[in-house]
């Protein structure tokens, strides 16, 4: 029997894999833990933009990345494997841009070695405006499927949502949902209309939903549906994403956003007690597992790709 750790190692060995959103927070877990795994990468590629500071001051895409690998995080990655920078290419891009405004020749990159995606990117800010959450969450998936058309070697493409892209729902399956306006028409109307007129639009569009965030994550998974249902895509749909549970070490997190704030004012004795209601869950899932089911899914989705491919014999 194949021994399912072994066959997933063995799968991602040599393999070009793309990560957007690399430069947060899951997406960096996930980096160090395919690194890590699997030494026998074919690469990672990451698309990210230059971050202007509001002193004016720019960071490169490179040092970005620079920076992200001199946390504690990377740390059992290094001493097993000093030269693990190597392995990464940093691409300027910005996926909220058409072709993630990449250069023609970081294009033809892409698509020579690439053969896994990683789609993290997101903006998860819940009251961002829906012009620019569109952008980012629904045209960057647009663009992202016209990638990987161009991807001869395409074996899986895992896309990750969230458990509440459809919390308008009384009770959510593992299915995919109509979403509920014409997501081109919006596309395109949205690319005209004023600031003050799409803020105005915005309540009448989300309805029962309590914010922009799950919106553009359910039109997102909609885009997938329907452009590209004739290739091998799974979504995930993590809960609230915390800190690490073990791997690499147990209570990495770099930012304080959902239960991040909890942790620490706990941890630190700021507080001791809070309100609360024992009957509700605590929908929280440590990066490391969500990551874990990633790489899993992955695997699984190009597993059964190919069964599905596999000619039929008699």
């Amino acid at each position: 029997m194949e021994n399912p750790e072994e066959a997933v190692r063995g799968f991602f060995a040599g393999r070009g894999v793309l990560v957007t959103g690399g430069s947060g927070f899951m997406g960096k877990v996930l980096i160090e833990r395919l690194l890590r795994e699997v030494p026998e990468l074919g690469g990672v590629f990451l698309i990210v933009r230059p971050k202007t500071h509001r002193d004016g001051t720019c960071t490169s895409p490179e040092e970005r990345m620079r920076e992200a690998f001199a946390l504690p995080l990377f740390e059992a990655l290094r001493a097993q494997l000093p030269s693990f920078e190597d392995k990464v290419h940093v691409l300027t891009g910005d996926v909220a841009l058409p072709n993630f405004g990449l250069s023609c020749s970081d294009q033809a990159l892409l698509v020579e070695r690439v053969s896994v995606v990683f789609n993290c990117a997101a903006t998860v800010t819940f009251n961002e405006p829906l012009r620019t959450a569109f952008r980012m969450n629904v045209s960057s998936v647009m663009s992202l499927v016209e990638l990987a058309r161009r991807l001869p070697h395409l074996a899986a493409i895992v896309h990750v949502s969230t458990a509440f892209a459809h919390c308008d729902r009384a009770f959510i399956e593992e299915a995919l949902y109509t979403a509920t306006v014409d997501v081109e028409e919006l596309r395109r109307t949205l690319e005209w209309l004023s600031d003050d007129q799409v803020a105005a639009l915005t309540p009448a569009l989300l309805k029962d939903r309590p914010n922009t965030y799950t919106f553009t994550k359910s039109l997102a998974e909609h885009v997938l549906a329907t452009r590209a249902s004739d290739l091998p895509v799974a979504i995930l749909r993590p809960s609230i994403v915390g800190a690490t549970l073990s791997q690499p070490f147990p209570g990495w997190t770099d930012n304080l956003s959902g239960p991040g704030g909890l942790y620490v004012a706990i941890g630190k004795g700021m507080l001791r007690s809070m309100r609360g209601n024992s009957d509700c869950v605590t929908d929280v899932i440590p990066v490391d597992l969500a990551v874990a089911h990633m790489i899993a899914v992955a695997w699984k989705t190009w597993k059964e790709a190919s069964r599905r491919a596999a000619p039929t014999q008699r």
